[in-house]
């Protein structure tokens, strides 16, 4: 595996460190740090091809699809990758919140009604076993704490998109924009 990939076959998070809110969106950011990615990928892959490691190849011997290209139209995985760490980083932080506070029920419920449904592709907990598990007192008790959890991760990713936009307005068209990559991602 390459040394500057994760797991996830994207680019390690040492770039990470070089974003500066005074230059810019930090989606923005995200599309061009990707741009540069995936063009240096196919450079390497072209290289790859051409090496005299796999037979020399002639000039003659080259297709139209190893010839660079240089206006390759943007991937609509930029906009998956930018909404999936913002995300990341919203849920992270409300993570950190919720241990800090000793309010792991918040995290537990949320984590057990939306995050293994919608991450996992799991049934939701119910909320019997909710109450079982953190002495809730009733079903609506459950369902409160869930509400403070929502609630709790909005203010999450609007505090991570704030870091990168210039004003609240800002902040709301990125939540929209998130909101709609994410439908038509789904």
């Amino acid at each position: 595996m390459d040394p500057d990939l994760n797991s996830r076959g994207l680019p390690s998070t040492h770039w990470l460190s070089q974003a500066n809110p005074a230059r810019g969106r930090f989606r923005t950011f995200l599309l061009k740090s990707l741009d540069n990615f995936v063009v240096s990928q196919r450079r390497k892959e072209r290289a790859q091809k051409r090496s005299p490691g796999s037979g020399v190849l002639s000039v003659d011997e080259l297709s139209a699809a190893d010839e660079p290209q240089h206006n390759d139209p943007p991937i609509d995985r930029t906009e998956i990758v930018w909404a999936q760490a913002a995300l990341d980083s919203a849920l992270l932080n409300m993570r950190r919140e919720c241990e800090t506070s000793s309010r792991m029920d918040i995290w537990g419920v949320f984590e057990g009604r939306l995050l293994s449904a919608v991450l996992k592709d799991s049934p939701e907990t119910g909320y019997e076993k909710l109450i079982q598990r953190f002495g809730f007192k009733s079903p609506s008790h459950a369902f409160n704490v869930l509400n403070t959890a929502k609630r709790m991760f909005k203010r999450h990713l609007r505090s991570v998109i704030a870091e990168y936009a210039r004003d609240s307005s800002e902040i709301e068209e990125e939540l929209g924009e998130l909101k709609g990559r994410l439908l038509r991602a789904g």
